[in-house]
């Protein structure tokens, strides 16, 4: 099991925005314009039925990308529609439906289910990202998850990853330098079109120069990884902002560390919370030394107030 230190991850940036928004609605040949404060036709609060849901897992992240030695592990993909109960208020009449998972560019099939309350599990092969999906009374509430486990050599370790939402944006934060250390960017595409993903890398020190205007095109429902070592080599605290154009994508940072021959376990950084002015990190679990990183991505410095909420109170490290 991984014996990487606890890393507690944070970006941080002050924005601010203003601005005036006109909204319309367009009905029989009218138009109806609201005032700035105002909304035009539309209901403050309305319930939409979720029928259809998907999330990405990375699959053998691992496997694949151009020069990278390849270390094969047992992969194992779980899915499951949420509870009934959890639904609840909102208590489905019609819980019939399919979960299923699927991989490479052919979306094949790797398994599916149809029980409300069932996990649906397969192992992942090759360097390919799955795709859990589920349809009808079983996609909301849908949550999927990955485990990695090789043992027997230096390589050895258990990473668990929870399956994400593919979007446009995503932070990943994790990683550090350090002889034997590696890092894969890993991101999945699971549409339909290809996609243009650019991406930088931050640092201790700030932007770090190699990495910035970095672009890589992923065709669709396929995924690429790449070496973070080969792009900001020695950077003790990377943190990777990624924006794709053209669709959405899904991504890990994948953190291997191997200290002279013994092996020191692996871990999957999975996207970080989107740059704001409050956030909060819960469930740390800091038995021995924790480090919370914070990023500054905007142009004016940014002042930072750090507390620690206990069941005695916050404190401030």
């Amino acid at each position: 099991m991984s014996a990487l230190p606890a890393i507690a991850r944070a970006v941080a940036i002050a924005l601010a925005a203003g601005g005036i928004v006109t909204a319309a609605t367009l009905r029989e040949g009218s138009v109806h314009l609201a005032a700035p404060h105002e909304r035009a036709g539309l209901p403050a609060v309305s319930d939409v039925l979720v029928d259809r849901s998907a999330l990405v897992c990375p699959g053998q992240q691992r496997l694949g990308g151009q020069a990278l030695r390849s270390v094969p592990g047992t992969v194992q993909v779980a899915a499951a529609s949420s509870p009934a109960p959890a639904l609840a208020p909102h208590a489905l009449p019609d819980r019939s439906g399919t979960v299923s998972l699927t991989s490479g560019p052919k979306g094949t099939s790797l398994a599916s289910g149809t029980l409300p309350d069932a996990v649906v599990t397969a192992r992942a092969q090759g360097p390919e990202a799955v795709l859990a999906s589920a349809t009808g009374g079983l996609a909301p509430g849908l949550v999927a998850t990955q485990t990695w486990l090789r043992s027997g050599d230096d390589d050895r370790g258990l990473a668990v990853t929870p399956c994400t939402a593919a979007a446009a944006d995503l932070w990943l934060i994790g990683g550090g330098a350090g002889p034997s250390r590696t890092e894969r960017l890993v991101l999945a595409n699971p549409g339909a079109n290809a996609v243009t993903v650019g991406f930088e890398v931050f640092g201790a020190r700030g932007r770090v120069s190699s990495a910035e205007g970095r672009t890589v095109a992923i065709p669709p429902r396929s995924r690429t990884a790449i070496s973070l070592d080969a792009i900001a080599p020695d950077e003790p605290a990377p943190a990777v902002p990624v924006v794709a154009t053209g669709g959405v994508v899904a991504g890990v940072l994948d953190d291997a560390w191997i200290e002279g021959a013994t092996g020191r376990g692996l871990d999957d950084a999975t996207s970080a919370a989107p740059p704001a002015t409050t956030l909060v990190l819960a469930g740390l679990h800091m038995d021995g030394a924790a480090f919370l990183r914070i990023a500054n991505p905007g142009k004016a410095e940014a002042v930072v107030r750090v507390r620690v909420l206990t069941e005695t109170g916050p404190t401030q490290p």
